[in-house]
């Protein structure tokens, strides 16, 4: 299966959280990334890709940073364009450093989606 058909297969709904997380907006939002397609980013891919998996402003990210996260490092890794992979580093850097949002999400504990997010994303955090 390719990228496209792993982010379009994910019940990205399933991962309910705060009210302004809307699944359809990460799907395509991904979709994009993957592309490299701009045209509906109004303030870069990075941030359209960070606010439909969080809230890049306050620093968090939702739960569906569970299926996310492996998506992204897969863009990250295998993306046809050097931009979009870029772009994907850029992004699993920032999600390191951000703090879970669950909303009404009952899945995992905010406790438990630190350390899956902590240990997913080690490898893109600044060096110390």
């Amino acid at each position: 299966m390719d990228i496209i058909d792993k982010i379009k297969n994910v019940d990205w709904a399933s991962y309910k959280g705060p009210d302004c997380y809307d699944p359809d907006e990460l799907l395509e939002a991904l979709l994009h990334l993957y592309e490299y397609n701009e045209s509906k980013a109004k303030n870069g891919l990075d941030n359209k890709v960070l606010f439909a998996i969080g809230n890049n402003h306050a620093g968090t990210y939702y739960p569906a940073i569970i299926e996310a996260a492996d998506l992204l490092i897969e863009i990250e890794k295998s993306a046809k364009s050097e931009d979009a992979r870029k772009c994907a580093n850029g992004i699993l850097n920032n999600l390191y450093y951000f703090e879970p949002e669950l909303g009404g999400y009952i899945g995992h504990s905010c406790e438990e989606l630190a350390i899956f997010v902590e240990k997913k994303l080690r490898v893109y955090r600044d060096e110390t």
